[in-house]
Parts: structure tokens; sequence; C-alpha cells
């Protein structure tokens, strides 16, 4: 109580509020009272001055409780009416209370109906000092934030808080901040980590070693494996999806927030643009197809609209006999050619397995599951087209189509080779492992505590 407040240029009240200003408040040890319309003096309390500090008292509320009643019942009635405008009885109130803000009445109203009376609730404050109940509830609130993938803010903390403490024991959005500084939270971009049983270890071991040493030969009785096309379908959003954030210190375990299952692909699949792209670890890029949706549609109950079907044997179709011919282009003979695809619903049907045959594909390879890191498109392709389409700025259909043409076009030879030595040397960390994922079964795991 040092200082005295700056007065408003003005000097007067506020019209909306309640309160006298802070250069009203004076303190009996100053030499001599301030001037409202002087200059603003800071003056230093005397050293020799002893005793308490006396606070002169409060100014009276501006409006009483037969006011605050007179201005209620006439704006409900207003309200009850209709709520016209040419009838409002704002204007007649502000002139028989000069000092009523425009909005006064409907925030009186809203009190109103909040909390059940129009009377001045009076608070004791927050405490100095909260206890450690306090933060284990807000570690628990940041906990179950995290399991559904979401960064809450102290905004967000505090209203959770106050419905399990009352107002007066709830610190404040700055105060929260400052706690979680000190407590080390930091904000942690969750990562899309698929887990993988033994089964799917198994199997992704197997493929390995016999895809790797395929890969890897370049004559002798494995050069035929050589003419390989490796084929998967990348979709973009019109709307570029956010990457999920959660808040963790450094020994916090991610739990539930680390992996995902692959349904949430899925679910984005009707707002959608897809290209089936096709590229050889030795020729290079084969063939990128835009999918068409135009006519393949299927009707939602729910909704009762028709609505883009999903990505099935039918939708492709099209395709195989293009993909062939470009493939017979890159390698110069028709036989002997092979494609390697992901175990996608589309990719092993029956229907897909024939179509791929009378295209003129001797060998149809599926990949196994859960193995991202073992395609060439998935590991290294796609990731760069993605990263440069967001650069040119693609928002729109147009725009994605046309930088999906451009970025295409700088697909060559030498890109795909280095995407094969990527997926190799993923199979060979993936060997070591009995089939483990390199980046997640490797990792050893914090114990659950924060």
């Amino acid at each position: 109580m040092g200082k005295v407040g700056r007065p408003r240029s003005s000097g007067r009240l506020c019209r909306s509020s309640n309160h006298c200003y802070s250069g009203n408040v004076q303190i009996i040890a100053e030499a001599s009272p301030r001037s409202p319309k002087g200059p603003t003096v800071v003056r230093r309390r005397s050293q020799e001055v002893t005793g308490a500090v006396r606070i002169y008292p409060r100014k009276k509320r501006l409006y009483t409780i037969d006011q605050k009643v007179d201005v209620l019942n006439k704006y409900v009635k207003w309200r009850e009416e209709g709520a016209h405008h040419y009838t409002s009885p704002i204007p007649d109130l502000r002139k028989k209370y000069p000092k009523m803000g425009p909005n006064y009445a409907r925030e009186l109203y809203k009190k109103m109906l909040r909390i059940g009376t129009t009377e001045n609730q009076w608070a004791p404050g927050r405490p100095n000092g909260y206890t450690q109940e306090t933060w284990d509830e807000m570690v628990r609130i940041i906990r179950e934030h995290r399991e559904r993938q979401k960064k809450p803010s102290g905004k967000t903390i505090k209203a959770e808080l106050l419905k399990v403490f009352n107002s007066s024991g709830v610190p404040s959005v700055a105060t929260i901040n400052r706690k979680k500084n000190e407590m080390k939270f930091r904000t942690v971009k969750v990562e899309y980590v698929p887990v993988i049983n033994k089964k799917k270890m198994a199997e992704r071991k197997e493929f390995a070693t016999a895809e790797l040493t395929l890969l890897r030969a370049s004559s002798g009785k494995h050069k035929k494996w050589r003419l390989t096309v490796y084929i998967d379908e990348k979709w973009f959003t019109e709307e570029k999806p956010a990457k999920a954030e959660v808040l963790a210190r450094a020994d916090s375990p991610l739990g539930n927030a680390k992996f995902k299952s692959k349904s949430k692909e899925t679910k984005t699949q009707l707002t959608k643009i897809m290209y089936l792209c096709a590229v050889s670890a030795t020729h290079g890029p084969i063939g990128c197809h835009r999918l068409d949706w135009s006519h393949h549609v299927r009707f939602n109950s729910k909704t009762g609209k028709y609505e883009p079907a999903k990505v099935d044997s039918k939708l492709l179709k099209p395709l195989w006999k293009k993909l062939h011919k470009q493939a017979k282009d890159k390698f110069g003979q028709s036989h002997d050619i092979r494609i390697v695809m992901d175990k996608a619903p589309a990719h092993i049907s029956k229907k897909t397995k024939e179509w791929v045959k009378e295209a003129g594909f001797d060998e149809l390879v599926l990949q196994s599951p859960t193995s991202p890191d073992f395609s060439l498109l998935d590991a290294s392709i796609f990731p760069t087209l993605e990263k440069e389409c967001n650069d040119c700025g693609a928002v729109s259909v147009a725009e994605i189509e046309a930088a999906v043409k451009k970025v295409w076009r700088k697909v060559d030879i030498a890109a795909c080779k280095k995407a094969a030595e990527r997926v190799a040397k993923n199979m060979e960390q993936s060997i070591k492992l009995n089939g483990g994922n390199y980046y997640s079964e490797g990792r050893k795991r914090s114990a659950d505590v924060l």
C-alpha cells in the first residue's frame, strides 16, 4: 500500500462498475491528500511512521437493493412482452440512474439467473498458498487429458478444479501455469506408432528376411525380382489435420497417447483426395493416379444423403491395366513383373487378386501387417511428397492436385533408390529385433509416475 494508483483521465467513476477507483483510497501517513486534478505523485512512506496502516472505508455501492429490483423488474417485463427495441426501458432507466451503463440491466438479469439473487457476493479471496491436494488434482486432470490426446490450458485446468473445490480454493490461471512450469511439464507431440504383437512380429521378420534378399539382389537367379512395383494409396484432406499435443514431464509415461489404432485414418476417408502411387526401387517412379469417386458412392441412411464409398476393389479396378502398361514401358518387358502392396481390405480381396492377374502382373505380394517402415512409399516417398505439398500452401482441391502433380515430377530414380536404402536399413533393424518395430519395441518404458 506504499503507492497510490493513478486515477483515470476523466476523474469520474466508471458507469458500468460498482466499485470505486484505487485513486479514491487514501493512506493516513501521507504528508498531504492528493488533488484529484493534479499530477500523479508517488510518495514513499516515512520510516518514522509506526503502527498499522489505516485505509479510508470504501464508498457505498452505486445501487441499492431497491434500485436493482426496480431495474430488474422493468427489464424482465420488457423481455416478457417480446423485447422489442422500440419499447426498451433502458433509455428511461439511464435517465433515472445516470451512472447506469447500457448493459447493466442485462448483466443484472444474467446474475439473477446464475446465482438466484442480486445481492453482492463478497468472497474472502484466494489463500496465500494451496494444499498438495490441489496440485495432485491438477496432475490428475493433465493425465486425464493426456489419455484423450489433449493438452489442457491453464483456463481448462481451472474450470476442472472448480468442479472439485470451492472458487476461493482454486488457483488463478497465472498461478496454475506457473505451477506447471515449476513441475517441469512440457508440450509433447503425439506420435502415431502402432503396437506390434508377437504374431505380427513373426510375420514382419519373415517378410523382411525374404524381401531384403530380393531387394538387394541385382543378378543371378533373383534378377527377375528387380522388376518389382511397390503400390500404395496416399490421401490428402482440404484441412490439414493438426498433430495432437499433450503435457508431460521428462519421466512421464505417454501410455495411450503414444499409440493410435488405424481406425483414425479410415474415419477421415470421407473427406479426402486420394492418389494411387507406384514406384520401383531400380527404375524410379511408375505412376500416380487420382482416385475417382464421382460414381463410387453409397447411401447413408442416417443422413439420407449419398456419400463417397470406401476404398474397395471396384474403385481400384480401372487402374491395374494402366499401371501394368506404365511398368512395361519402364522395364522394357511385360512379363515377370510383380507388385507389392499392404494388407488393406481393397488389396486382399479375391476380386483384386483376379483383376491384377488379368492386367498382366505375374505375382501379387502382400506386405506384412503394420509395416509402413517396409514400404518405399510410406517410409520415404510419401513423407517427402506431403511436406513439399504443405510447403506450397495447398488448401483447396485444385491447389492440392496441382501441388501433387508438381511434386511427383520431382520423384526420380535417385529418390527411389534412396527410399530402398532406407527400407533395407529398417528391415535389417527389424530382423535384429525378431520382427520388432525399431522405433517402439526397442525403447525402454518409464515407470508409471509423474
